[in-house]
């Protein structure tokens, strides 16, 4: 579900413009994937955040250390 609070009306014709210009991923409350919530009131469930931040880190890294 997507914060509908938008800089100019909704219609049919600028549907598409609003949500892909005007939202990011900051404006997504609730996602529902396969009947079960992943995020409710922006909040990830069932997600270990730091560990998820702690592989991107590493990864990143290792990316980092193949350029050099």
């Amino acid at each position: 579900m997507i914060d509908a609070a938008l800089p100019t009306p909704l219609a049919d014709h600028n549907l598409y413009d609003q949500v892909l210009l005007w939202r990011s991923a900051s404006h997504v409350r609730d996602v529902m994937v396969a009947g079960e919530w992943r995020v409710r009131n922006g909040v990830v469930l069932g997600a270990d955040l730091g560990a998820m931040a702690a592989r991107v880190h590493t990864n990143a890294e290792r990316m980092w250390q193949k350029t050099q």
